[in-house]
């Protein structure tokens, strides 16, 4: 959701790295997060970002060995929507790597 603008304090419990699925759910049924999808462009540079934000960070989350992680076929048995959602952000976590690495060379 940092893809789309959406800051640590807008989805975290208050002083902690604990998703708050609360207010994720409210910002998911907002008229305007499916258009934020729609036009956020994975190209180019993207100007200052929050350190829980970096690219980095966000890709050892996903692929930490020592933790089980989330598998996409279980999330989507689990919600389809947040299956999806969560597809979105990892193609998009793919393609801006490929991005940064593109325009480093």
């Amino acid at each position: 959701m940092y893809f789309l603008g959406y800051t640590k304090q807008d989805i975290n419990k208050h002083n902690t790295n604990i998703l708050n699925w609360k207010k994720v759910k409210t910002l998911l049924t907002e008229k305007d997060f499916f258009s934020k999808i729609k036009a956020y462009d994975y190209r180019g540079p993207k100007g200052a970002v929050k350190s829980y934000a970096l690219i980095n960070r966000l890709q050892d989350k996903l692929t930490d060995p020592d933790k089980e992680g989330v598998k996409q076929e279980v999330l989507d048995e689990y919600n389809l929507g947040f299956g999806r959602i969560f597809y979105w952000f990892k193609s998009v976590l793919d393609v801006r790597i490929k991005d940064i690495k593109w325009r480093r060379t």
